[in-house]
């Protein structure tokens, strides 16, 4: 073996200087080994080296002979390799690299089990094979203008043949000669070209769990040819799931490797239908996601599977209803088809005559258009609160919505931003023409080391409402937000809710009869309340608290029950404990907020009969001809505490009133109970 530490501490090969080693040749740690401008090492056996090489343009170190050989480079970078081999013949990868400079002519590099990445910068003719069996990163750089080629070959494709990353930038050119398994993430640069089989989908994006997909993003100018495939992995039975596929030419058929599907046209059982895409023209307040009016049945397996479109596949228990697959979870869901690097446009439809089993609402569900994660921008203002929803499978059977409002950006129940490759979310047109185009930029800018398939939202100015059962500790959450140009009431900044599966809660606020997930008014008044709304399957005790991150707007939130009749402060992190009978579907609660800093006054709240004032020390319910009638009183301040408690008496003289003398100068509530209403009151003690 040659030393070069043991011959000599510096080599420079210069002005087409050629060396030829017909044994190993070993670059030892402090050796300097520098290769001119045409100047050339010949290798007939293994390489290894513990420096790095340098060198000018096309000086090379060139692996040649008739037996394999090992490419031993301890994470080091090589000016420029060359490989020419038979075919018969392999160089294999003992260690990860950069090369500046890659030139392959009827020769192999095997990538083996190695961890970690080769950088490869092609400015010269490259027209072997790199055949990867590694976990590592493959990074292609050509900055030529001249068109050659490297093929990139996975011979046997399987778990522990992954690459992690594939970069293809400039000018290169990569043509898939068999599997190549994509861990993390392959990234098509501008310019650059990456070329599949078009009747087998070389390249697939493997799904590692439930929360990681390997994914491909492409710039602008990149050319993606041939066919693709895609896989996310599922994790829950007997539930639904929000699926789509990037791909153009997919069909229904591709679903079956590992989930059994039964459909319409081919036997199925009514109750077995398990795969659906939403009916646009049927779309009600609350789109659920179970079999009913709002949802077609799929036909064939042979049927077009469309870009874009969302779908629900119910993923049945196993041995449930007859089938006997899946045998187990999780299970792959796999999607395949030919690349396309087009926007997607979708126009939201507005339908105004739907019958008794829906109203003019234009939900519509749409599918990730791409290959990896998107970050949806600002939707079109025709877009429902500019608010898009996603349904997330919790497992057991039980959802729930997220949602996130892309003016605002804010989300609810975790959602965000991003919405990863396969999934589905909602959106709801405001009225016909509406028009969402899905654009490639939308694909993730900056890929980072984790590809989650869902990343968190930050956290902005707003009131947040969460509901928990104490039961499952099941969540949800409600916004309430304020905006200089918003309008109260309904309006196109606010976004309708969206019911969750059965064993969540649901809390929500009105505007009218609007049921709200984010609810944005203009600015807070001296008092501002609002109704909340709340839901659940089960009957139990459960959980209202409400998170102050606007504080610039309010200062106290009070929660009313107007059950209970009880008052409870929710602005310092208190919360808020009931009982909750499923048969009880009446709104009970009232969101009470005073504006921060406040110096006015509250005018005194009437009702039809009776109103309430502070004057003397005294507070005072003045009554409408309802002397000798019942009446219970409660007073409460500002922090829920009870002042004047569960008092139960007659009217005499059309009034009542009740010594201030030691109370503090703030809001307090009466709440008034007689024989034909029950209301609460705010009003000022100074």
């Amino acid at each position: 073996m040659k030393n070069f530490k043991n011959i000599i501490a510096t080599i420079a090969l210069i002005g087409g200087s050629f060396c030829s080693y017909g044994q190993d040749m070993y670059v030892g740690s402090g050796s300097n080994l520098f290769l001119g401008s045409d100047a050339v090492i010949s290798v007939s056996s293994n390489f290894t080296t513990e420096e790095n090489i340098s060198g000018l343009t096309n000086g090379y170190v060139v692996l040649i002979g008739n037996s394999n050989t090992n490419l031993n480079m301890k994470d080091k970078s090589i000016h420029g390799l060359g490989i020419q081999k038979n075919t018969a013949n392999t160089v294999t990868l003992i260690d990860s690299f950069s090369v500046n400079n890659l030139y392959l002519t009827s020769g192999k590099l095997l990538l083996g089990n190695y961890t970690g990445k080769v950088n490869v910068n092609m400015n010269n003719n490259a027209m072997g094979i790199i055949n990867t069996q590694g976990t590592g990163s493959l990074k292609f750089n050509y900055t030529s203008t001249n068109t050659d080629t490297l093929y990139l070959d996975q011979s046997i494709p399987g778990a522990t043949n992954l690459l992690k990353d594939l970069y293809v930038r400039g000018n290169a050119n990569i043509v898939l000669k068999n599997y190549v398994n994509i861990k993390r993430l392959a990234y098509i640069g501008n310019g650059a070209t990456l070329t599949s089989d078009t009747i087998n989908p070389y390249i697939r994006m493997i799904a590692i769990d439930s929360l990681n997909y390997g994914q491909l993003q492409f710039e602008s100018g990149a050319m993606l040819n041939g066919k693709g495939a895609s896989e996310m992995l599922n994790n829950h039975q007997a539930t639904y799931i929000h699926i789509g596929t990037p791909y153009t030419g997919s069909t229904y058929s591709q679903l079956t490797d590992d989930v059994t599907i039964f459909f319409n046209g081919s036997g199925g059982k009514a109750n077995q239908w398990n795969l659906f895409t939403y009916n646009e023209a049927l779309s009600s307040k609350t789109p659920g996601i179970g079999m009913n009016s709002f949802w077609n049945t799929v036909a064939n397996e042979s049927d077009a599977f469309t870009r874009g479109r969302g779908h629900a596949l119910y993923t049945w228990a196993v041995g449930t209803n007859g089938i006997s697959l899946p045998t187990a979870y999780p299970n792959n869901i796999d999607v395949s088809g030919n690349f396309t690097t087009a926007n997607f446009i979708q126009s939201a439809t507005y339908t105004t005559t739907l019958g008794t089993n829906a109203d003019s609402t234009g939900w519509h569900i749409v599918s990730n258009p791409y290959y990896c994660n998107i970050k949806v921008p600002t939707l079109p203002t025709g877009i429902q609160g500019q608010t898009f929803n996603r349904y997330q499978s919790e497992g057991n059977g039980t959802y729930k919505y997220v949602g996130y409002n892309t003016n605002t950006n804010t989300a609810i129940n975790g959602g965000s931003q991003y919405v990863a490759p396969l999934q589905a979310m909602y959106y709801q047109a405001t009225s016909s023409g509406a028009t969402v185009t899905f654009d490639p930029s939308w694909q993730e800018s900056t890929p980072s080391n984790n590809y989650n398939q869902w990343k968190t939202a930050p956290v902005t100015d707003q009131i947040r409402l969460t509901v928990q059962s104490n039961s499952n500790k099941n969540t949800d959450e409600a916004i309430i937000g304020f905006m200089g140009n918003a309008q109260d009431g309904f309006a196109n900044e606010d976004a309708r809710k969206v019911n969750n599966g059965y064993t969540y809660p649901n809390i929500y606020t009105y505007a009218a009869d609007n049921r709200l997930s984010f609810n944005y008014l203009n600015i807070v008044k001296d008092e501002t309340t609002i109704p909340v709304g709340f839901s659940a399957y089960y009957s139990g005790s459960y959980s209202i608290k409400a998170t102050n991150e606007e504080q610039d707007q309010v200062n106290t939130i009070i929660l009313e029950d107007k059950t209970k009749g009880t008052f409870t402060n929710l602005s310092f992190g208190g919360n808020y404990t009931f009982d909750h009978d499923a048969k009880n579907t009446a709104d009970r609660f009232v969101l009470h907020l005073n504006k921060a800093n406040s110096t006015n006054g509250i005018q005194d709240i009437t009702s039809n009969s009776f109103y309430v004032y502070s004057a003397d020390n005294n507070i005072t319910i003045n009554f409408e001809n309802s002397n000798n009638e019942n009446v219970t009183i409660n007073i409460y301040d500002i922090l829920g505490r009870e002042m004047v408690g569960n008092y139960q008496g007659k009217i005499n003289n059309n009034k009542l009133s009740f010594s201030t003398n030691g109370w503090a100068s703030a809001y307090y509530f009466v709440n008034v109970k007689t024989n034909n209403e029950t209301k609460t009151i705010k009003v000022l003690v100074k």
